[in-house]
């Protein structure tokens, strides 16, 4: 089987996509988020030098996390111009979730759910992430370990 692998993309992705463990919600750890959003507006912001701000979400699983940034940013007064999110994952079953954008209610967790309102619209019994959030964010598939990504060895 391990031989297997070394040659075949299609079965390694299965391989991958079997053994990731998706748990995730949005504003899963809160604080984190409200702490990016408070750096972002009160220093980022107000720096000279401040253009378009890119965040990286790795690994960004089925898009709870790099969404909640967009959100968080959003809700405090970043403008959407001022800020792009690369959200990158090795799964490519949990970046085709992430880029439906919709989610039941276990993505839902904890007791401040005014975002909900603010930020998705019902999808049957689903909720379906904004375009304007959903614009924000660019989902890709990746390894962080590939040649690409590592940094030059000459």
């Amino acid at each position: 089987y391990w031989k297997h692998l070394g040659v075949s993309d299609a079965e390694l992705q299965e391989l991958i996509d079997a053994v990731v463990v998706p748990e995730t919600w949005f504003f899963r750890d809160r604080e984190s988020f409200l702490a990016l959003a408070r750096l972002v507006r009160e220093e980022w912001l107000r720096s000279p030098w401040a253009g378009v701000l890119r965040l990286l979400s790795l690994p960004c699983s089925t898009g709870e996390e790099p969404y909640s940034m967009a959100m968080a940013l959003l809700e405090a007064a970043v403008p959407a111009d001022r800020f792009r999110i690369d959200a990158l994952d090795i799964s490519t079953r949990a970046l085709a979730q992430a880029g439906r954008a919709v989610y039941g209610r276990n993505s839902f967790r904890g007791d401040e759910l005014g975002f909900r309102d603010r930020h998705f619209e019902t999808a049957a019994q689903n909720y379906r992430v904004s375009e304007t959030v959903r614009q924000r964010v660019r989902l890709q598939q990746g390894n962080l370990f590939a040649a690409v990504f590592l940094p030059s060895t000459t």
